[in-house]
């Protein structure tokens, strides 16, 4: 038996991983806490969340005085969907 870790990208790996798992072709075990999660809850801290909201209001007023140019929202939608 080998153990692997993987960053999964998207909720469609996993439900694959769960399927695999239902064959008892793999085991998945509970995430373990690592670096990168400890660096990814610090991204997540109230001021860095306030942080960005600031940056993206001031992206909108830009974007509004047509200093920003963006992408439409249908191709939004669909790198949302890719991921």
């Amino acid at each position: 038996m080998r153990t692997i870790t993987i960053d999964l990208i998207n909720d469609r790996a996993l439900k694959l991983l769960k399927n695999l798992e239902g064959l008892n072709i793999i085991r998945l075990h509970k995430e373990r806490i690592t670096q990168k999660t400890a660096q990814k809850d610090e991204d997540d801290s109230k001021e860095n969340i306030i942080l960005n909201i600031k940056k993206g209001l001031k992206d909108l007023q830009l974007f509004k005085q047509g200093k920003l140019e963006t992408i439409s929202e249908e191709d939004f939608m669909k790198e949302l969907n890719e991921l």
